[in-house]
């Protein structure tokens, strides 16, 4: 399960997400869009492996994929402030760009 605490009305919002990484992994952090206050980014355990993005009301929005390149979970993950640029990072210390 996921929680939001950014909601307009005060309201939480939950939904379900696999948060189970596991001991070898960094666990999931939701990373807000620095632009937009309705998007938000986290890593998933889906195959193939992607970085997910949703909505502040819980909908997948787009899924950040790359088969050929991205193999491992990208549990920590962050937005350029100023650009569409999206960075995703391994336990490993690989690092993935989505532009």
């Amino acid at each position: 399960t996921c929680r939001v605490d950014y909601n307009p009305g005060g309201h939480k919002l939950y939904y379900r997400h696999n948060n189970y990484t596991g001991r070898w992994l960094s666990n999931f952090k939701a990373i807000w869009h620095p632009r937009r206050e309705d998007l938000f980014i986290v890593g998933s355990m889906s195959r193939p492996r992607q970085i997910e993005m949703y909505s502040s009301t819980g909908k997948l929005v787009k899924c950040f994929q790359d088969v050929d390149n991205l193999n491992s979970v990208c549990s920590l993950n962050a937005f350029h402030p100023n650009r569409d640029v999206l960075v995703g990072g391994n336990s490993s210390g690989r690092m993935f760009v989505f532009m």
